[in-house]
């Protein structure tokens, strides 16, 4: 349930963020058009009414270079960026690199036989997790363990069992890094921060 109302949260404000912002891309694109022919009016009429179109056209366009460094920021999920000049060409690379090396295009089953349909890996995947996390008879041999020492106090090993406060769990939330790639939610960690009061 609390997945399907992110996806729906995700779908209304890539919608709100379309209408708001547009295409930051194409927009800084024509911005530097428009610059390029507002300049060139300057040149040959330097007057005050081409000058206020200048300082309003580039006025504009720092404006969605700052939109586009920080979009770029969410997506690259590092915090070396802090400072310096930003590189367009580097994040792009950064974050569609890290798009290709996450993506499975083939996999092997139990049986090893390989399947390169994203439906075949989805199901072998999700089979051998299911697998993985089951007990099974027998597949453990206990006696490997009882020599080994005991470093938890009987406190400790009860803290090991009880359940997070809700103060932990704030001090957990608030401590992530608010710039980091997506979690398997497709949310970042600063909107669980922003949205704690909710």
């Amino acid at each position: 349930m609390f997945h399907y109302k992110l996806k729906i949260l995700k779908k209304a404000l890539t919608q709100w963020s379309k209408k708001i912002f547009g295409n930051i891309f194409q927009e800084i694109a024509n911005l530097e058009d428009v610059i390029k022919v507002v300049e060139s009016h300057f040149k040959t009429e330097p007057n005050v009414a081409n000058r206020e179109k200048l300082h309003e056209a580039q006025a504009k366009l720092k404006l969605y270079l700052h939109r586009e460094e920080k979009f770029l920021k969410q997506k690259e999920g590092m915090q070396w960026s802090k400072d310096g000049k930003s590189n367009t060409k580097f994040f792009h690379t950064i974050v569609n690199g890290r798009r290709w090396r996450i993506k499975v295009n083939k996999t092997q089953n139990e049986e090893e036989e390989w399947m390169e349909n994203q439906e075949d890996i989805v199901d072998a995947t999700g089979e051998f997790y299911r697998n993985q996390f089951k007990r099974q008879e027998g597949d453990f041999e206990y006696a490997m363990i009882e020599g080994l020492p005991n470093v938890l106090s009987d406190e400790e090993s009860e803290n090991m069992h009880a359940e997070p406060t809700i103060k932990k769990v704030y001090q957990a939330v608030m401590g992530l890094n608010r710039h980091s790639t997506r979690g398997p939610d497709r949310m970042i960690d600063a909107f669980y921060q922003d949205a704690w009061e909710a």
